[in-house]
């Protein structure tokens, strides 16, 4: 199965490639301090939904990687139609073997990306390198909010309750600023809409060669969610300060 492709279609009717909302980006924004001119970087941009809206709201200078040529192309087609005026650059890469130098960024990102690091610990350690002292450090992650009842956490990636997600970056030397979580229906919404497109592409579909595939995986993921995850699992973006020395 063609992952990449797997992916495009289940966001099909998706801004974010995460369960977050307009509402905890804007807020987040806010309390990152950006300001015209700031540089951040999204590592595991997906769609660059949040450097889009974070380039719009405060005319920062942004960066994003992310391996996936399909989401990159949808990124680039948002940009020249809502915000052709921003200060955007998208660049396909492995994140694991991203370039910038070190403490070059006001901000740096890592949305529901941590697996591309291999675990959330060690995507919050790499991608802190990347910024500047003083600066900003967002991670969005999934959490457990309830004791583990499954392995859901071996499909996605969960590895954390909410005081571990904030631990692991107290041990890193950074100093935890705010947290926000999305809501159920927000966690619902992303769920079931990545079972719906990928139903209807198969239905619509019938001879492409990845359906098969790709229903199983849908599938499976969703009856994790329903059976165990609905009621064990939240997603919370996590923002810490670097220190200055």
């Amino acid at each position: 199965m063609d992952k990449q492709k797997y992916d495009a279609i289940a966001h099909t009717h998706l801004r974010y490639c995460s369960p977050i909302n307009d509402e905890m980006v804007d807020e987040i924004s806010y309390l990152m301090r950006l300001e015209p001119g700031m540089s951040i970087v999204d590592l595991g941009c997906a769609k660059a939904e949040i450097l889009i809206r974070m380039a719009d709201l405060c005319q920062v200078k942004a960066y994003g990687a992310d391996v996936s040529e399909p989401y990159l192309r949808e990124a680039q087609e948002a940009i020249a139609q809502r915000v052709p005026a921003a200060d955007i650059t998208l660049i396909q890469q492995d994140v694991a073997h991203y370039a910038y130098e070190p403490e070059s960024f006001d901000a740096v990102m890592c949305i529901n990306s941590s697996e591309l690091y291999g675990n959330y610990d060690k995507a919050i350690m790499e991608i802190a390198k990347f910024a500047k002292p003083g600066g900003m450090v967002l991670m969005g992650d999934y959490y457990w909010r309830n004791e583990r009842k499954s392995d859901l956490g071996e499909s996605i990636d969960v590895t954390k309750d909410y005081m571990g997600a904030i631990e692991v970056g107290m041990q890193e030397g950074l100093t935890p600023l705010f947290a926000s979580v999305c809501t159920q229906v927000d966690l619902d919404r992303y769920i079931w809409s990545q079972s719906y497109a990928i139903e209807m592409y198969a239905a619509d579909n019938p001879d492409d060669d990845n359906t098969a595939a790709m229903l199983t995986r849908a599938r499976t993921m969703r009856n994790l969610y329903i059976e165990f995850g609905h009621e064990t699992l939240g997603f919370g973006l996590f923002l810490f300060r670097k220190p200055t020395q």
